[in-house]
């Protein structure tokens, strides 16, 4: 049995109706059906099919769903009526081609007495535009009565173009989107898994693919605001957050996409301004959750947040083999020339790999703004409200971008797990991040330090980001470099991360930015704020709860790369002591060092640096200093032995008068024959070969890592 209710729905404004007598019309087409063609198809016409009523409009959508043809008379007041421009946009939705549109008043859409920028908003124009693109034959006029022999005409056309679309089809064809839970963000317990597992298992019946489909979760933002209906009757147009339902009526391309996609909201929409921690784990949970029912997922977010939202996830996950992407816009979805639309539809195509592009499976968070796909925990916003610039990865080249209809993946640059599965349930998941107070401190001429001195007092302070010039260069007085001291002394972790747009932090030659790493702060390469500050919260909250994490853990995995969110790692192998200087009279030998925490390769060292702090002459005042630097030569003699030579990283000679000196050397090659990368301890080694003896603040080998 057919489910088609009505072979064909009459669409159209009731003030034409007034003016035209479009029932009048129909009467008479009625009659050259019955005469021509032999039979009248059942038609719906909504002042005799439907009772007005609370139910009304959604009856009336209904059988828009079950009917055959829609035909719809067109006319200035038509593209003004809301009720209207649901009925096309369903059917339009459905089957574009089942769409009969007559003209009441003759236009041309280069010749039209519309002014659309003027008369028509931007979503009544969008239909506009559609209704001038979809017509596949000479419109019709009823503005005048038409002769028996048009009317004639007009009934074959109607008739063939109802064979045409619907003729042995006896089912409706089976939509490609569904929505399965509009209230995601509330607490996933047992009972709500399991109401939510029996609907997908309901909609899998249903699938218009035999492919995995794709999850996409709307959390808010500027691509699902919609006019205000209230303010929009008093010709305001103002927008607000709309329902997920909203935002689909809105896509008209949804139905182009070969994939299937299953729809889940928020109930209440936030704007990304208000998005928390507790929402980056609620968010990694549900994707947790759900992560063995799709091929990929896509977050409807606010361009605010975004990019905090990205790195909290990239960094949340483990052994991650699906897209996560992150998308919005810049301009709201029912804005003419709105940017929502191609970044939906785009952003879907990277989430659903299978079964056309297998081998392009972008197994990362990532943000698709525009034309490019960058990774999630590189990506900063760049502009405030021009879409084509919004987001940007400074230091890196986007994953990919976006050349006509397609999307050209660069595979070299995506993440490869060394065991990467496809069984779900090798995901990963970090159950909690840490919500201690992390301060974010920009350097700038003038700043007194004292002004901060009440948020270094708070014992919940757990870091602090701190924006330096360059290439993390800042203030070198006494009062600055001791309250930072003071801090880290307290365990508060200090991250040196570098304003500028481009580039990041770097230890060099020259000592300018090496003051602050002298005393502890950690180099923070070229990761963005937003990266910076989701990985210590990772961290911080990876450590809590657990017995003998140590501060140093979470300072060494702050300079290492976990998820391509720095081009460099650094790994730092430091002799330090709060109480005493440290001895060279005339040989310092360095304590053992552990290396379980060297994850490299001998062909990813980049360049290697040694720094030794803070030299002064123990018992004279001024003199000229010889020294020598061994790695790994615990037998080291004053006097140098052949077989010593093969250990010593380094020499040289300063002068000393009065005060103290530091000093930096580059040593890479020396290091990447010594290095073992097998767990085995490490020392280092230092003699004064002039014999004159030393004292120094700390010894440190920083070795620059780069994955290929």
């Amino acid at each position: 049995m057919s489910n088609f209710t009505k072979d064909i729905f009459i669409s159209y404004s009731r003030l034409d109706n007034k003016k035209n007598n479009i029932s009048n019309f129909l009467e008479s087409l009625w009659d050259s059906m019955q005469h021509h063609v032999g039979r009248v198809p059942p038609f719906f016409l909504d002042t005799t099919d439907i009772h007005t009523g609370e139910e009304w409009e959604s009856k009336l959508l209904q059988t828009v769903d079950t009917c055959r043809l829609l035909i719809a008379f067109l006319s200035p007041s038509y593209f003004r009526s809301s009720y209207c421009i649901k009925e096309w946009k369903r059917m339009y939705r459905r089957d574009s081609t089942a769409i009969f549109p007559v003209t009441l008043i003759p236009y041309q859409p280069t010749d039209t007495p519309l002014q659309l920028g003027k008369e028509l908003n931007a979503e009544q124009t969008k239909v506009f535009d559609q209704a001038n693109k979809i017509q596949n034959f000479k419109w019709f006029s009823i503005k005048e009565n038409l002769q028996a022999e048009e009317l004639k005409k007009f009934s074959f056309l109607i008739h063939n173009k109802l064979i045409q679309e619907t003729d042995l089809k006896e089912q409706l064809p089976r939509d490609n989107h569904h929505i399965i839970d509009e209230y995601i963000e509330e607490n996933l317990n047992d009972k709500k898994k399991e109401r939510i597992t029996k609907e997908i298992l309901s909609v899998n019946q249903k699938r218009k693919y035999n492919h995995e489909p794709v999850c996409v979760i709307y959390t808010g933002g500027t691509i699902g605001m919609v006019y205000d209906e209230k303010e929009k009757d008093q010709n305001k147009n103002i927008l607000k957050q709309g329902s997920v339902i909203e935002f689909i009526e809105n896509i008209y391309k949804l139905e182009h996409l070969e994939v299937d996609i299953d729809f889940y909201s928020y109930n209440n929409p936030l704007d990304s301004s208000a998005i928390t921690i507790d929402d980056w784990m609620n968010l990694a949970k549900i994707i947790k959750y759900l992560y063995k029912y799709y091929q990929g997922f896509v977050i409807l977010h606010g361009t605010n947040t975004m990019a905090y939202t990205a790195s909290a996830l990239s960094f949340l996950f483990d052994n991650l083999n699906k897209p996560i992407i992150l998308t919005g816009s810049e301009i709201p979805l029912v804005h003419l020339n709105s940017d929502a639309e191609h970044n939906f539809i785009r952003a879907v195509e990277v989430a659903s790999p299978f079964p056309h592009r297998p081998q392009e499976v972008v197994n990362e968070v990532c943000i698709l703004f525009g034309k490019f796909l960058l990774r999630g925990n590189r990506a900063t916003k760049r502009h405030a409200s021009e879409p084509s610039i919004a987001f940007d990865s400074p230091n890196v080249k986007p994953l990919g971008e976006f050349h006509v209809n397609r999307m050209d993946i660069n595979l070299s640059e995506l993440i490869k797990y060394k065991n990467i599965s496809t069984d779900h349930k090798n995901l990963q998941m970090q159950f909690s991040m840490s919500k201690a107070d992390i301060l974010v401190m920009k350097i700038y001429p003038g700043m007194e330090i004292s002004h901060f001195e009440r948020a270094f007092e708070n014992n919940n302070l757990k870091g602090i980001i701190l924006e330096t010039y360059g290439a993390g260069n800042a203030r070198e007085d006494d009062e600055f470099l001791s309250q930072l001291k003071i801090l880290i002394e307290k365990g508060i972790v200090i991250i040196n991360l570098s304003q500028c747009y481009e580039g990041g932090v770097e230890l060099k030659l020259y000592e300018t930015n090496s003051k602050l790493f002298d005393i502890g702060v950690i180099n923070g390469g070229d990761m963005t704020v937003e990266a910076a500050y989701c990985k210590l919260r990772y961290l911080l909250g990876r450590s809590e709860g657990q017995v003998n994490i140590e501060m140093d853990m979470i300072k060494k995995d702050m300079q290492i790369d976990l998820k391509r969110e720095m081009t460099y790692s650094v790994y730092s192998l430091k002799y330090f002591s709060n109480k005493q200087k440290l001895e060279a009279d005339p040989v310092f030998r360095g304590q053992i060092k552990r290396t379980e925490h060297f994850k490299f390769l001998h062909s990813e060292i980049d360049h290697v640096f040694l720094r030794i702090q803070g030299i002064k002459l123990k018992k004279v005042k001024s003199d000229t200093i010889s020294i020598k630097i061994y790695f790994n030569n615990n037998n080291v003699r004053l006097e140098e032995q052949e077989e010593d030579i093969f250990y010593r990283i380094a020499q040289f000679s300063r002068s000393i008068d009065g005060g103290e000196v530091s000093h930096n050397i580059e040593v890479t090659e020396k290091i990447r024959h010594l290095i073992k990368l097998d767990g085995n301890p490490i020392t280092m080694q230092v003699v004064s070969t002039n014999s004159i003896g030393l004292i120094f603040e700390s010894l440190e080998l920083s070795i620059f890592t780069k994955k290929h």
